[in-house]
């Protein structure tokens, strides 16, 4: 019953601030409460007023603009990194794990050479060749995130690809195609879902990362870590230019993990008797 309590609790909490993160991305998207580009330097690094709350930064753009478009960017540019790794990790997976044999095997080695990077690193590596930008790094993110999903979803359709429904299907003479997208990958979801909101955390962490080093958003477009990086030589001088952007990522992450955990716990078949 405690156990149940809490669940509900992490639920609730991971639910409240990933809505206002989504609120605050749609806001940036939709109406920001002024131009994010717009350079006024009379209100040249202002600290939190009435007509700036969050200030300005170095120059005269308004903080809290900047971080509501930046909320916007983050969160698409993380959403399109879990879409792709889904896309890849998981046509890879259902692959292996439904043919197995010599599929399996080079679809194991690529993921255990993919593995054996840092995702991080890896990501490093792919935008140097691609270069930087939004979708190159929406790309080699989801290409590092991807390995993830194929490990899974390969171990769900080896426990699947038995079972009576897909020998029904082969049976009625369906194609193999047709079996892995009608009767298997549907059976996979529920752990998508689950697998993929925690990833969002992540992704939104190497979104930031990179747009830190100036390897994604690319200036003047703001960016979370983009707005990191810019504010760190004047954190003396004005603090607000870091700790606002700072503070939007770590609610936007601990939303993410607290609704994942809540998730992963709410649909485990041994809770079951507790909902």
């Amino acid at each position: 019953m405690k156990d149940m309590m809490m669940l509900r609790f992490n639920l609730l909490i991971g639910a409240l601030l990933v809505f206002a993160v989504v609120i605050a991305a749609l806001v940036g998207l939709l109406a920001p409460p002024a131009d994010p580009l717009h350079i006024d330097y009379s209100a040249f690094l202002a600290p939190p007023t009435v007509l700036h709350p969050f200030g300005t930064d170095d120059f005269g753009r308004d903080v809290l603009s900047r971080v509501l478009v930046g909320a916007s960017v983050s969160l698409m540019s993380a959403l399109g990194t879990v879409i792709v790794a889904i896309l890849i990790g998981g046509t890879l997976g259902a692959i292996a794990g439904f043919f197995g044999g010599w599929t399996d095997r080079i679809i194991g080695v690529l993921t255990d050479t993919l593995m054996a990077f840092p995702g991080l690193l890896l990501a490093l590596a792919l935008i140097s060749i691609v270069g930087a930008g939004i979708l190159p790094m929406i790309i080699t993110l989801g290409v590092s995130f991807s390995t993830i999903f194929i490990r899974v979803v390969r171990s769900l359709v080896l426990s699947l690809r038995e079972q009576e429904f897909v020998e029904a299907s082969r049976a009625m003479g369906n194609s193999e195609t047709f079996t892995i997208l009608r009767h298997i990958l549907p059976n996979c979801m529920s752990s998508l879902v689950v697998l993929g909101t925690s990833t969002l955390a992540f992704a939104i962490l190497a979104e930031s990362a990179l747009s830190f080093l100036g390897l994604g958003v690319q200036a003047p477009y703001p960016s979370w870590g983009g707005m990191l990086a810019d504010g760190r030589g004047l954190m003396g001088q004005a603090p607000w230019l870091v700790l606002f952007p700072g503070f939007a990522i770590f609610l936007a992450l601990l939303g993410i993990n607290l609704l994942g955990d809540a998730l992963r716990d709410w649909l485990d078949p041994w809770m079951e008797g507790e909902r």
